[in-house]
């Protein structure tokens, strides 16, 4: 719920898109272990977070960079 109202208020209501960014939510407060995509966003690693997300997700990649490193 968290990830969609945050992804709510940049205009972004896709579901792959606030589901990605849940479990880059939970990955970063330690609740699961996160893919490489996850991982690479919570340490910053924007090289590999692009060869590492779908298109749908680098579409979205800005939104869901800024909410996880600000929340």
């Amino acid at each position: 719920m968290v990830a969609k109202n945050k992804l709510a208020d940049w205009l972004v209501e896709d579901n792959d898109a606030v589901r990605v960014l849940a479990g880059a939510l939970a990955a970063k407060r330690g609740q699961i272990y996160g893919g490489s995509f996850a991982q690479a966003l919570i340490s910053n690693d924007l090289l590999t977070a692009v060869t590492h997300a779908d298109k749908k997700t680098l579409k979205y990649l800005k939104e869901i960079t800024i909410i996880v490193n600000n929340f």
